[in-house]
């Protein structure tokens, strides 16, 4: 069997590599207290991105509502106190960190490129936003980005819940998002 590899392919493995080394960068700066390196690294992939696609409409309401959504998401996760996120702002300590903005933007890069695939597979959608969401943040934890309370378990699976529901919600956003515009 031949394994024919185009454009797209390359582009969406691409834009794969791209997500996990600005995950990778964002909660590596946090760890080494260097909070705003991987935004600005994320930064520089999400423009490169917004260029590649001649800064596509739909793609930048995609970019800055999922950055929004995921800031207010995280923000709640923080101020019931769930989460303690290292690398946080010292004058509004109750908003997530900038680099978690860049990490909910990063996410949403890849909703029209490495994940279009779970466009047509909804139920999938939800159990890989499940299990990667969970993974994702218990990662963060594991390295000292943040840190999880009242317990590791409890807390990943309230993660994974919630992203049981946001991965297809986002992809159907998403898809509505280029059909509007």
């Amino acid at each position: 069997m031949k394994l024919k590899i185009t454009r797209q392919l390359l582009l969406r493995i691409f834009n794969f590599v791209l997500f996990y080394l600005g995950w990778g960068f964002s909660l590596s700066g946090v760890v080494r207290g260097h909070p705003y390196e991987g935004p600005i690294i994320v930064g520089c992939f999400l423009l490169y991105h917004l260029v590649q696609l001649r800064f596509h409409f739909p793609e930048i309401l995609l970019l800055l509502t999922v950055g929004l959504f995921g800031t207010l998401n995280d923000t709640i996760y923080l101020n019931t106190g769930l989460i303690v996120y290292n690398g946080g702002y010292e004058s509004v300590p109750w908003l997530a960190p900038l680099w978690v903005t860049g990490i909910w933007m990063l996410f949403a890069m890849s909703v029209n490129h490495s994940l279009t695939w779970l466009r047509y597979h909804l139920l999938l959608a939800a159990v890989c936003g499940a299990g990667g969401g969970a993974v994702s943040y218990y990662a963060a934890a594991r390295v000292g980005a943040a840190a999880f309370h009242p317990n590791d378990l409890v807390v990943t699976l309230i993660i994974g819940a919630v992203w049981f529901f946001i991965m297809p919600i986002l992809i159907l956003y998403s898809s509505w998002l280029t059909r509007r515009f």
